[in-house]
């Protein structure tokens, strides 16, 4: 007879960052996947890599003028207000 063989599974969590999204003038910013939704909660902990779209939705009287301070993995023309964090 042989020797028990044995195995075992190793699982690690995979990384976070947390996205925190400000806004100047009136309006609200959301994301896809959810958890960032206007001017109340604009800070939301995603797994590390993931794709997060963002959302920009002027108030009356305004118009969404554009975004500033992070990379974006695709370019939009100018104006476009749906962009991938």
């Amino acid at each position: 007879m042989s020797a028990a063989k044995s195995v075992k599974a190793i699982f690690k969590a995979i990384p976070k960052d947390t996205l925190k999204v400000s806004k100047s003038g009136a309006g609200t910013v959301t994301s896809t996947p959810s958890g960032i939704r206007g001017g109340s909660d604009c800070s939301e902990v995603y797994l590390k890599g993931a794709a997060i779209g963002l959302t920009a939705s002027p108030a009356c009287g305004y118009v969404f003028s554009g975004w500033r301070g992070l990379c974006w993995y695709r370019k939009l023309q100018p104006g476009d207000e749906h962009r991938q964090a």
